[in-house]
């Protein structure tokens, strides 16, 4: 989505309606952002290569009311928990502040520094120092590392 990604768009939806159910539909595979969508307040999680009748169950488990999440994603989830023991402070890193959300959304979409920095009103040395923060809050090694982050 240009400009805002499906994270920020929950919040923002659920800010105004609280009482809205949002089913995720993607193909972003990473636990980080599984977890944040379900910070957000979303009700449920499905890949566009589920099979139709997955996304059929989890639109009636929210009908009721209920959580829906396709296998693939619980298990990406109970995997990264496993992984920490458990531990809730290993396993949640660093909130990312709403424009190094924007950051990594552009950088995901193949923007470069150059261009972040003009649609963020921003020095490229801002824009710089955005995904330097990232990367650090993140815990991640490069900027290819934050690419892979943001899809």
């Amino acid at each position: 989505m240009p400009k805002l990604n499906g994270i920020d768009a929950a919040r923002q939806i659920l800010k105004h309606n609280p009482e809205q159910k949002i089913l995720v539909l993607t193909n972003v595979e990473s636990e980080q952002v599984a977890r944040d969508c379900l910070r957000a307040g979303v009700c449920g999680w499905v890949y566009k290569s589920d099979r139709a009748d997955e996304l059929t169950a989890a639109i009636e488990q929210m009908q009721l009311n209920r959580r829906s999440f396709s296998s693939r994603i619980s298990n990406l989830i109970l995997a990264g928990y496993l992984k920490t023991g458990g531990n809730p402070a290993t396993a949640v890193p660093a909130r990312l502040s709403p424009r190094e959300r924007q950051v990594v959304q552009l950088v995901s979409e193949g923007k470069t520094s150059k261009e972040i920095a003009m649609l963020q009103g921003v020095g490229r040395e801002d824009c710089g120092n955005h995904r330097s923060n990232v990367i650090i809050k993140l815990k991640l090694h490069s900027a290819v590392d934050l690419v892979r982050y943001g899809h």
